[in-house]
């Protein structure tokens, strides 16, 4: 599976969660969060601060 960091997210990506299960963007915030952080939005939650660098698996 490919890796995006979580600032190059982009709505309708489906990303893999710590338990195993997808979950689909519908967001993300680059400018309301502190420096080095990003706001995503996905169906299951609104507005998790992430590390913009970090990586996460998509499908």
């Amino acid at each position: 599976m490919p890796f995006k960091r979580y600032r190059d997210l982009g709505s309708g990506d489906q990303i893999v969660t710590q338990d195993k299960s997808w979950d689909r963007v519908h967001g993300v915030n680059h400018e309301d969060g502190p420096p080095g952080k990003v706001l995503v939005t996905t169906d299951r939650a609104r507005r998790v601060e992430y590390d913009a660098n970090a990586t996460v698996k998509v499908v």
